[in-house]
């Protein structure tokens, strides 16, 4: 099975994020877009309506995403471990009766194919179940990461005077990013300490 959920809601939150820009962008003129880049020259975001974080570096460097995504790909392993259980054993029925199916009674061969059938069915039955207990799981835990970094970026952007914060990637629909407005360091490293502390406070 791939991992297919786990950058589910970091995508809804840069489409979102992109039709806010879109429509607050027509309503700036490049003059006042060049000066608030001009204003952030010094690396401060004070004063700006806009900001950015690189999205891939959040996720190789955001602890708690790393466990988000180190735990859902052990649960994913788990899935593949007990379905391939199921479908060894199916197997194995499998070329006993191909090799002995011949030499075996009606009634035998009738037991045999009831066994393989019941067998492909539990397969695909588990298939079904696992895969959306996997997505149901992957969503609520990235809907918990997401609503982490909202809560952090909502004090963030009171105290920077920030109306947007955009998420960036490689394949974004952003074709230049002032460096200056990149809170990416300042976010992962608040983020991380965020985690930390509350990851002592609840082995207290």
């Amino acid at each position: 099975m791939k991992n297919i959920f786990i950058a589910l809601v970091f995508v809804l939150f840069i489409a979102v994020s992109a039709l806010f820009y879109l429509h607050f962008s027509s309503q700036q003129s490049s003059t006042k877009l060049a000066k608030q880049g001009a204003e952030k020259a010094g690396g401060e975001n004070a004063g700006s309506r806009f900001a950015y974080f690189d999205l891939d570096s959040l996720e190789n460097r955001y602890e708690y995403f790393l466990e988000v995504r180190n735990s859902l790909r052990t649960r994913e392993d788990n899935i593949a471990s007990q379905l391939n259980s199921i479908r060894n054993d199916y197997l194995k029925l499998l070329k006993e009766y191909n090799q002995s199916g011949a030499e075996m009674s009606q009634t035998q061969q009738a037991n045999m194919q009831q066994k393989l059938m019941k067998l492909q069915n539990d397969y695909q039955q588990k298939e079904q179940d696992l895969s959306q207990d996997l997505q149901n799981e992957s969503l609520k835990k990235m809907q918990d990461v997401r609503q982490t970094i909202q809560n952090y970026l909502k004090d963030y952007c009171s105290k920077k005077g920030l109306s947007f914060v955009f998420a960036a990637s490689d394949n974004d629909f952003l074709y230049y990013k002032e460096e200056s407005l990149n809170i990416t360091k300042e976010l992962i490293e608040e983020l991380n300490k965020d985690y930390a502390e509350s990851k002592k406070q609840k082995s207290k």
